[in-house]
């Protein structure tokens, strides 16, 4: 399939035909704005900024993070005494890539040795154009990078630091726009694979917050012809002549103030009725002046003088460099555009005269010849004669009306010099609200300009949609100077016209009209182009989901995403299932990815939720019903769906929320013997007390189930077939969602045929719950957990503020759960602490053996703590008390956290750089160690632990030739995922837990031959009886509840060979299923039992 080139009626028409698909959505999906990829872009940007900037100053200080930095490259040399050992798999997904900024071919190889930077997932390399893809740089991993070059030598340099759209720009959301990630200089490799710091780059800690040299790479470019790097930072232009070991940094511009002489002759007919001498006066007297002719004869200016003076630039971001083929430059210093002959020591001119140079002085010496001629209507001449006089201008400014724009100091000017012409020239510059104000070209070294491609916010057609500052790209033809193509959020293709050397653009951007998962799409925001090696028509295309290749062929583009395993999916959010390889993400630009260890790779991703541009939500799998599936993306849209995302639930209607990430919390259990619901049991024959029931839940396990199983030993009279029982219904799901000012709760989540509907009214509420309402328009929810039981909720918000709702557990239905009805049972608690008052909680995690044990992270450059417990979670409000916890850490943000679930002493964090454990979490100062290995110094968003588990469970009809039905158990029982912003999703499997039993559900009253339990089920007290073959001196015994979390624990001394018997009190155990062990002579016996 080609694009081609079309006309701008036909152009449109698919525009709106594709509108009027998209805003339909697919079978039942909420209908999502189209085109909004820039509104996403920016809501992304505010999303990380609140979280990572100071709460008070609204900044990242360089020196913060720098400093943070260091900490944690200490922390990942050390080896520390209380370190947990965890070893992290990439599990995807990989074909749903972030933001790519620099790419280039490698010189020294192939000319497909593509190499490519992935602003948050290190550097990559593919010899087979995309085919497979290779990390490199293992070493240093993820390393933040920008740009790179690479010499005539083969060297690759890569500048680091990410700060485009950091300036003080307030958008309409009315907050910054991004607040950057610090870099740590250039790096440099010789075999391109390893890359290492080069010293003189490395930013030092200053006084001063944004004037860290090399704390922000914008731009390299290679001098071929003097064999030069130039390096455009945050604080000025740099080069190096010796391969990087020293830098020299470009400090002069011309300041000259120039006298331009000026020849006007000019000649004024005046066509009248009649005309006259005064004869006193002398003077020509006009009647019936009819017409007047001023014919400019002359008009030359030339400069007659020049006072030479130069300045001295001081610490000004340069944030664009181009380098001409013999060594002449064009360079960007605060959105000034300035032109060099280059040369030992770059002297550069200020090129922006519009409105005015404000380096540059100029006055007009002005040399008039004028004459005056009067014609009367019989044609009597009157001829003056010529008359001259002479005006000096005062100094001012110099002015180039028609020159780059020069007064949006937080916009963006991009430049490009031809490869095959030094003096031609392109320029796009911006103004303040992020679009373009023209796309300007020099054909003599920026002596003039010229604009070929008028901007404004207001043109119909926009190459930067006021994103300007953050994704702009000039890229001109390796074999033609005058074709060119221009990036912003679409790819345009200019060429030089025979006509008065205009430029056509064609009917619009020739990369719109395609969407995701069709053939010819290409992503928005676009970042470098590069043509491959002798190849004037092919070229490889940075977007902000990784990239694609571009082909011209006649008058047609063909595009192709280069996606497939380049593993460097930002992901905002996670959802895992019951099986070790299936889950869901959200994931930056590309919706809600499902990934089930079945597609291409193992790893390969299925985009399930989310239009053109959005970035993927919060989402959440059922482990009842492993189909559901309840998704959300970053434009405040909900969905929830029962065939993993063919479809959406038409019956479901979502509070409506402005957050960027909305927070889920879903709770489940196979086993809840606290619930409040009750299913029925009809019986299909006789059925004696004490016999084993099979019962079917409420809930479901998939579409067309009579309910998912569970057993349930009688406890009354026998019954005869067709008598019918009330038993608990064990099998329970909870969602909690919350949005911008409160929290919903909903038991019919994964009920399809049950209508969920919100309404801000609470008569208007159907089977969705209203369990919490903020307070103050900056305590928005920012994440949520759960305690082991789902009878205590946890809010943390964006400003510091906890609440706690309780009694969740007697929430069975609006009137007992939802906080507007006057017969609520809930609990709810405000907690504020001075501690974090006004940051941003990241994370809060539950104790799942304690729900007064709970840790909270915070996020906020600038601050000493981000890490808290409390021990007394549940107290009453005012008495609830946190301890810092933070330790050793690095002083960064603090994204997510997990206390693991059967060791209260084990806590793990994810921060921004990477993840870290204690194994003394509730020691007063925990020791902190890197735990990392795998994934490295990426940004650890989201970690999660698997704390349900279930066996499996076989139903086997009465037709052998029928297949039976299977239940299938949990098989990642202890497994902890994490997110990662720039790496994807990675799995640990160190407190990975068989559960109770590995083996298929069977028969909980069946007995071990060496262990038996009598009565069982169980009143009040049960024996246990288990043979030894010899004398043991110790014995262990455990008693499991069915999540496996230990409940009675005894020891035994000196056992005798043969036939050993004790008791255990169960008058205090809550009814259901427990498992026993016993622990002799290096064996295990164990067996179920069911307390009554």
């Amino acid at each position: 399939m080609k694009s081609k080139l079309l006309p701008l009626s036909l152009f449109t028409l698919i525009l709106g035909v594709a509108s009027i698909i998209l805003a339909g959505g697919l079978t039942g999906e909420p209908a999502v704005p189209q085109n909004d990829s820039t509104v996403a872009t920016k809501n992304a940007a505010d999303y990380l900024n609140k979280i990572r900037r100071n709460q008070v100053t609204l900044r990242v200080n360089p020196n913060d993070e720098l400093q943070a930095h260091a900490t944690a490259n200490a922390m990942m040399a050390l080896k520390a005494g209380s370190e947990v050992n965890l070893n992290w798999k990439s599990m995807g997904p990989d074909n749903a890539p972030g933001v790519v900024r620099a790419m280039l071919f490698d010189n020294k190889a192939s000319n497909n040795s593509l190499i490519l930077a992935s602003i948050t997932g290190g550097i990559w390399r593919t010899t087979n154009q995309g085919a497979t893809w290779t990390k490199l740089n293992q070493a240093n991993q993820n390393l933040k990078v920008t740009s790179m070059v690479q010499d005539n030598d083969g060297n690759i340099y890569a500048g680091t630091g990410d700060a485009f759209c950091t300036d003080n720009v307030q958008y309409a959301q009315n907050n910054l726009y991004y607040s950057g990630i610090v870099g740590t200089g250039v790096y440099k490799s010789t075999d391109q694979d390893n890359f290492t710091l080069l010293p003189a780059t490395q930013p030092q800690v200053t006084q001063a917050n944004d004037t860290v040299d090399w704390a922000y790479v914008y731009d390299m470019e290679y001098d071929a012809a003097n064999d030069r790097v130039y390096t455009a930072t945050n604080t000025g232009l740099f080069f190096t002549n010796d391969k990087g070991t020293t830098w020299q940094k470009v400090t002069r511009y011309e300041t000259d103030s120039i006298t331009y002489g000026v020849n006007i002759q000019v000649d004024t007919t005046k066509m009248v009725n009649s005309w006259y001498i005064d004869e006193i006066t002398g003077q020509l007297v006009i009647e019936g002046l009819k017409k007047t002719i001023i014919d400019t004869l002359l008009y030359n200016k030339n400069e007659i003088a020049r006072i030479n003076a130069e300045k001295t630039f001081g610490k000004i971001k340069c944030d664009a460099v181009d380098v001409g083929p013999n060594g002449n430059l064009i360079a960007s210093f605060n959105n000034i555009v300035y032109v060099s002959d280059g040369g030992a020591d770059p002297v550069f001119r200020n090129i922006s005269g519009n409105p005015k140079n404000f380096d540059m002085f100029a006055r007009e010496d002005k040399n008039f010849t004028t004459n005056l001629i009067v014609i009367d209507t019989n044609n009597q001449i009157y001829n003056r004669g010529a008359i001259n006089y002479n005006v000096v201008t005062p100094w001012d400014n110099l002015k180039v009306p028609e020159s780059p724009y020069s007064t949006a100091t937080n916009g963006r000017s991009q430049v490009a010099i031809a490869p095959t012409d030094e003096n031609v020239m392109y320029v796009t510059s911006t103004v303040s609200n992020g679009f373009m104000e023209n796309f300007y070209l020099s054909t003599d070294k920026g002596l003039t300009w010229k604009v070929i491609f008028p901007g404004g916010a207001s043109s119909t057609m926009k190459v930067f949609d006021g994103t300007a500052c953050y994704n702009s790209v000039i890229t001109v033809f390796p074999n033609d100077p005058y074709r060119v193509l221009l990036g912003g959020d679409n790819l345009w293709y200019g060429k030089k016209t025979p006509y008065g050397g205009f430029y056509d653009w064609g009917a619009g951007a020739i990369s719109s009209g395609a969407f995701p998962g069709f053939d010819n799409y290409l992503p928005y925001y676009h970042h470098d182009y590069v043509f491959f090696p002798n190849n004037n028509n092919k070229f490889a295309i940075a977007t902000n989901q990784g990239i694609a290749f571009g082909n011209f062929s006649q008058n047609a583009v063909e595009y192709t995403q280069i996606i497939r395993g380049l593993s460097t999916a930002q992901v905002y959010t996670l959802g895992i299932s019951g099986r070790k390889h299936t889950f869901l993400a959200g994931v930056h630009g590309n919706g809600v990815q499902y990934v089930t260890g079945n597609g291409n790779t193992p790893e390969t991703g299925e985009r399930v939720y989310g239009g053109i541009g959005s970035s993927g939500g919060s989402a959440k799998v059922s482990l009842i019903y492993p189909a559901a599936f309840m998704v959300s993306d970053s434009r405040g849209n909900l969905a929830r769906t029962g065939d993993k995302g063919e479809s959406f639930s038409l019956n479901f209607s979502p509070p409506t929320t402005n957050l960027f990430i909305t927070p889920f919390a879903l709770w489940e259990s196979f086993n809840d013997y606290g619930s409040k619901f009750y299913t029925k049991f009809i019986a299909d024959r006789t059925y004696y007390q004490g016999e084993t029931l099979l019962v079917r839940s409420v809930n479901k396990g998939f579409e067309g189930d009579k309910g998912y199983p569970f057993y349930y030993v009688l406890d009354q009279d026998s019954l005869v077939a067709g008598d019918s029982i009330s038993v608990k219904d064990i099998v329970q799901s909870k969602l909690f969602i919350a949005n911008h000012s409160a929290v919903y709760m909903t038991n019919d989540f994964i009920k399809f045929d049950s209508t969920i509907k919100f309404n801000p009214v609470y008569e208007e509420r159907s089977n969705i719950w209203k369990v919490l309402q903020t307070t103050g328009n900056f305590s928005k929810p920012s994440c949520m957990a759960l305690s082991s039981d789902a009878n205590h909720l946890f809010v943390g918000t964006e400003n510091g503020r906890i609440y706690r709702v309780s009694n969740l557990k007697d929430a069975y239905d609006k009137r007992s759960g939802d906080i507007d009805s006057p017969f609520t049972v809930l609990a709810v608690a405000e907690i504020a602490d001075s501690a974090f008052d006004g940051r941003y909680i990241t994370s809060l995690s539950v104790d799942q053996q304690n729900p007064q044990h709970i840790i909270l992270t915070l996020g906020n450059y600038g601050n000493e703590n981000y890490v808290y417990q409390s021990m007394n979670a549940l107290a009453s409000n005012g008495t609830m008390t946190f301890t810092n916890i933070t330790g050793n850490l690095p002083k960064a943000p603090v994204y997510s956290s997990v206390i693991e679930m059967k060791n209260s002493s084990v806590g793990i964090i994810g921060t921004e750089f990477g993840i870290y454990a204690t194994d003394n979490l509730t020691d007063s100062i925990p020791e902190w160690s890197f735990a990392s290995k795998g994934i490295g110094k990426a940004m650890v968003v989201k970690l999660e632990q698997q704390t349900t588990y279930t066996d499996q469970i076989t139903l086997s009809g009465p037709d052998p030739l029928v297949p039976p039905v299977v239940y299938p158990a949990v098989d990642n029982y202890g497994d902890i995922y994490c997110a990662t912003y720039g790496r994807g999703v990675f799995r640990d499997d160190t407190y990975h837990y068989v559960g109770i039993d590995d083996d298929k559900y069977t028969d909980p009253t069946a007995t071990s031959s060496n262990l038996v339990i009598s009565p069982n089920p169980v009143m009040n007290e049960a024996s246990i009886s288990y043979q030894l073959d010899r004398q043991s001196e110790n014995v262990t015994v455990q008693v499991f509840d069915i999540t496996g979390k230990v409940v009675r624990e005894f020891a035994l001394n000196n056992q005798s060979r043969g036939n050993n018997t004790f008791s255990i009190d169960c008058s205090q155990m809550t009814s259901g299923i427990y498992m026993v062990s016993v622990y002799a002579l290096g064996q295990s016996f164990n067996s179920k039992f069911i307390v009554k």
